[in-house]
């Protein structure tokens, strides 16, 4: 008897700059198809940024960069559940 295991995918990189952020918000659509997530962002330094996610559903989170934008290079985002 053969098993077959199906893993969902538990994490979501994204890359982008300024010119992906819509009134300094980026959307991201993780697709984790979870209801609690973490988000990390790093700026084009690499140090991470401190930064409050707002859940919008299972698939989809915001990042509100108005205290820190506009912001300069690209950005790294990774959403984990």
């Amino acid at each position: 008897m053969a098993f077959v295991f199906s893993i969902a995918p538990s994490s979501y990189p994204k890359s982008f700059t300024q010119a992906n952020l819509v009134e300094n918000i980026l959307t991201l659509h993780h697709g984790l198809r979870r209801s609690v997530v973490n988000v990390v962002v790093y700026n084009a330094s690499g140090e991470q940024v401190d930064v409050k996610p707002q859940l919008v559903d299972d698939d989809n989170c915001t990042v509100d960069f108005t205290l820190i934008a506009p912001i300069s290079g690209t950005y790294k985002a990774l959403v984990t559940a």
